[in-house]
C-alpha cells in the first residue's frame, strides 16, 4: 500500500452553528459511507467492489474509527 491519500480520497463536512464549514474528517476512501455513531466514536465504512467485478486493485473497502477527544 503507498503512502499518502488513496486516488479519489473524499472528506467529511462540518457546519458550525453560523453556517461556515469545516473538514471534520479527511483522506477517507471515496464513495458513499456508511455513517455509524456510538459514544464518542463515529464509525465510517465504505465497502468496494472491485473483487466481485474482476477488477483488482487494492483495497476493496476500508473503516475508520473517529473518536473525540474533548480538543478541538
Amino acid at each position: 500500500m503507498p503512502d499518502g491519500p488513496l486516488p479519489y480520497d473524499s472528506e467529511i463536512i462540518r457546519i458550525d452553528e453560523k453556517g461556515e464549514r469545516h473538514v471534520f474528517a479527511r483522506n477517507l476512501q471515496a464513495g458513499y459511507p456508511g455513517l455509524l455513531f456510538q459514544g464518542d466514536r463515529l464509525l465510517v465504512c465504505r465497502i468496494g467492489k472491485s473483487y466481485s467485478a474482476g477488477d483488482y486493485h487494492y483495497p476493496d473497502g476500508s473503516i475508520y474509527e473517529i473518536v473525540y477527544t474533548g480538543r478541538s
